[in-house]
């Protein structure tokens, strides 16, 4: 056979040519599929980093709303806006949750809200060790809520 190709050169230029082509269609086809999934990732990271970023706006926020609370103020109005910034943070893991990372984040994020707004009304009658149980309790809720979407994010983009 090997003597055919030799004294055939014709043949054996054909089959390198068809050869280096399904090569380099390989090839491409293992960069693209690499780079589609580089990109996936990516994308699905940023989301959890403004996720993060939301839960820790709405940390910083409802700490100084707890520990500097100022009196003859609308404190309907601030657990409004807690609830806004929840609803934003909830619909950031929805996003999140539909790009394959799998976790139930509704219990983390039920317990954060209960963490921020519950009693909040009462923020200038309360005493100040509640005021840091609470302060300690949003703190544990929103890191759970962390922990638990970054354990999903490496079960499913694990490190290389």
């Amino acid at each position: 056979m090997l003597s055919y190709l030799n004294s055939n050169p014709a043949i054996t230029a054909t089959l390198v040519l068809l050869i280096s082509i399904i090569l380099t269609y390989i090839g491409w086809k293992v960069i693209y599929s690499n780079a589609k999934r580089i990109t996936s990732r990516n994308e699905t990271y940023g989301l959890i980093t403004h996720m993060f970023k939301l839960t820790d706006d709405l940390l910083k926020e409802a700490t100084d709303y707890w520990l500097t609370p100022v009196p003859n103020t609308n404190h309907i109005l601030h657990a409004k806006n807690f609830e806004l910034k929840i609803t934003s943070l909830s619909n950031t893991l929805q996003l999140i949750t539909s790009r394959d990372i799998n976790v139930n984040f509704s219990l983390n994020l039920r317990r954060l809200r209960r963490a921020v707004t519950l009693d909040a009304e009462r923020v200038t009658t309360v005493s100040d060790a509640i005021k840091a149980l609470k302060i300690e309790d949003m703190n544990y809720h929103s890191s759970e809520l962390k922990i638990n979407i970054l354990k999903s994010f490496d079960l499913k983009h694990p490190r290389d």
